[in-house]
């Protein structure tokens, strides 16, 4: 999977980059298409009277998915964690979905074949 970091209002450390890839590595075990894009992006809120704040924004593009989080926090840390735990939740969703259905294919096609024949044997 390729990622792709941006910031904006701050720099991208190496720290930084290395807190990323272990992060990426949660996300790539429900995205296994190779094509598939990570796309990072960090900004620095300042307001008036609150002080610092981070945004986080994730996307994951590519194998079929379009999916994205956001998410604020006063670490940037802390809205890089809560941003993934948005993505893994909709990721465990779509993945339960292709489950469920690919299950259902199976029933649909297990009786099928016993057609004609005594479904109490």
């Amino acid at each position: 999977m390729d990622t792709h970091i941006m910031g904006t209002g701050l720099t991208i450390t190496p720290e930084l980059r290395s807190y990323v890839d272990k992060q990426k590595k949660k996300v790539e075990k429900f995205v296994h298409d190779s094509s598939a894009r990570l796309d990072i992006e960090f900004e620095r809120l300042t307001e008036r009277n609150t002080g610092n704040e981070f945004r986080a924004e994730l996307m994951v593009r590519g194998g079929g998915l379009d999916i994205r989080s956001e998410s604020s926090a006063s670490t940037l840390h802390g809205a890089i964690d809560d941003a993934v735990e948005q993505l893994l939740v909709e990721l465990r969703k779509i993945k339960g979905k292709k489950l469920r259905l690919f299950k259902l294919g199976g029933l649909k096609l297990k009786n099928w074949m016993r057609f004609g024949r005594d479904k109490n044997v």
